[in-house]
């Protein structure tokens, strides 16, 4: 037996065709249309049909007007929150023809509208799905592709490089033998020297060592040339091999193209960076006042560690060993500036009074030879076999007896030089720059640094870096070759205004002007 259940629809049978504005005009005998279903229908119904109620939730009156604000309202709603509303029609005339109202159908359409966009973006999900799978697939196979080409190219290097490194190592095997073998015939000589001279004190007269002196010391000079040679020549540079990983990695980086075509790099030789560089103090001294106080101009290291000083107050050299200790001085005819190293018996200074640059034989003090300049002398820089000097407003370059291989320039340096390989270094105080030339006369490098203020002195390291002393900062700076980084190395010192440093016994020497002198050793 089938259940039935009655359902009140919202449908009154009324005879008023317009508005209710007053109680009074509502008919008390209105009914509800009633409508009976089975159970069964009912439960089809939806939810949003079977929450409904004819009602009043506030009141529990029956719902008897429909509000223009598209509300259902009970007597009591219409006199207390209804009764300004301009609009109020029966429930009864509000349904009617509901079911075929132009609001139902665009609800209809706007369903069927919806309905069919989700279709639509399903449908685009499950396609895209589908496309993202096969191009998984494709990119599988590309990976295995590129991994490939990665092995093959990697193999390429791994070759390449072994080949280079082989060829390399052998080339400076054989280089280090024939040096090894060339300096064993001079060490042989040597030897051979050493006995000659032995024999000599032993057999030979007083008057004959003394007349074989000078051929002897012509021969020790010409084996200091060739020392000299090796360090010019770089001949004794430090090689170390290493291996330029980052070109590699930078390649992979930039594509499988790119990385088949580049190629690792195998450094030789290394020189130190100088990063690297470091000094420990060896030695701290005070050098002897003389009769006119002390003003100290100028400093060289010879390659035997003993240390030279130019004393402008009372013209003289001082010679110290390499700890400080001092051994004696060379009086002078002219008022020293600068001074450099010549070769073992000799140096050279230069006079700015005089205008000239005088050699001095060592052992005895007597000045050799000089040439005049063309205006005041300050600084002075020898290398290979040439003076390099500075003179008021340019540098020169001149052989030892004086004849001008070249002239450059330039009038914003201070008083001091130093030629390196292809370049003069020098520095100007006014500015706290050290500034390097070209030997045709173009600039090379300028450089600065707050820590580094009026910078004085400048001297080269073995590998080329500037080392200068900063006056006023009381420090010592190195430079690399490129004058492109620098830092400070020593400092705390006192007004250091001269420096040299030696390429063969690694000293460097520190002096200010009042004669207090540091030496420090390369480590």
């Amino acid at each position: 037996m089938l259940k039935c259940v009655t359902v009140t629809l919202i449908l009154y049978k009324s005879t008023h065709s317009t508005p209710v504005r007053d109680l009074n005009n509502v008919q008390a005998d209105n009914r509800f249309e009633v409508k009976t279903i089975l159970l069964t229908e009912f439960d089809k119904l939806p939810s949003f049909i079977k929450n409904t109620s004819v009602c009043c939730t506030d009141h529990d009156h029956k719902c008897e007007l429909y509000c223009s604000h598209r509300q259902l309202c009970c007597t009591v709603c219409l006199k207390e929150s209804h009764v300004h509303c301009e609009k109020l029609e029966t429930i009864q005339d509000v349904v009617k023809n509901v079911k075929t109202s132009p609001l139902l159908e665009d609800i209809e359409n706007d369903l069927k509208f919806i309905m069919t966009n989700l279709e639509s973006l399903i449908k685009n999900r499950q396609e895209n799905k589908t496309r993202i799978n096969a191009q998984k697939l494709a990119c599988m196979e590309e990976i295995q592709n590129v991994r490939k080409l990665i092995i093959d190219r990697l193999d390429e290097m791994e070759k390449s490089l072994k080949d280079t490194m082989a060829s390399n190592v052998e080339q400076l095997g054989l280089d280090f033998d024939n040096l090894s073998q060339e300096l064993n015939v001079h060490k042989s000589y040597i030897s051979a020297l050493q006995k000659e001279l032995e024999a000599a004190l032993i057999i030979a007269t007083d008057l004959q060592v003394f007349l074989g002196l000078r051929p002897l010391e012509v021969r020790v000079e010409e084996e200091f040339s060739y020392l000299e040679t090796l360090k010019t020549n770089k001949a004794m540079d430090e090689v170390n091999l290493k291996l330029d990983i980052s070109s590699i990695m930078r390649a992979i980086s930039e594509g499988s193209e790119s990385f088949g075509k580049g190629q690792a790099q195998l450094l030789l030789p290394s020189v130190n960076d100088k990063s690297n560089i470091t000094f420990s103090e060896k030695a701290q001294f005070q050098l002897p006042i003389g009769e006119n106080d002390i003003k100290i101009l100028g400093c060289t290291v010879l390659p035997g560690g003993l240390l030279i000083f130019t004393d402008s107050k009372n013209n003289r050299l001082l010679i110290c060993d390499g700890d400080g200790t001092f051994e004696r001085d060379i009086c002078l005819s002219f008022t020293p500036r600068d001074i450099t190293y010549i070769n073992n018996s000799t140096i050279g200074v230069t006079c700015k009074s005089s205008k000239k640059v005088v050699l001095i034989e060592l052992i005895t003090g007597k000045e050799l030879s000089s040439f005049s300049t063309s205006d005041n002398c300050y600084g002075l820089s020898f290398l290979n076999e040439l003076l390099t000097l500075r003179i008021t407003g340019s540098f020169i370059t001149t052989t030892l007896t004086g004849k001008i291989k070249s002239t450059l320039e330039e009038a914003d340096c201070s008083t001091y030089c130093c030629a390196s390989e292809d370049c003069i270094i020098s520095s100007n105080r006014t500015n706290h720059s050290v500034l390097c030339y070209k030997t045709n006369g173009d600039p090379a490098w300028q450089f600065q640094d707050q820590k580094l203020q009026t910078p004085r002195d400048v001297t080269v390291d073995e590998n080329g870096c500037v080392l200068v002393v900063g006056a006023k900062s009381n420090n010592v700076f190195v430079i690399s070759s490129d004058g492109q980084r620098g830092r400070e190395i020593l400092n705390d010192l006192d007004k250091p205004y001269t420096v040299h440093f030696d390429k063969t016994s690694k000293l460097m020497v520190v002096a200010n002007r009042s004669g207090s002198a540091k030496v420090f050793t390369k480590t």
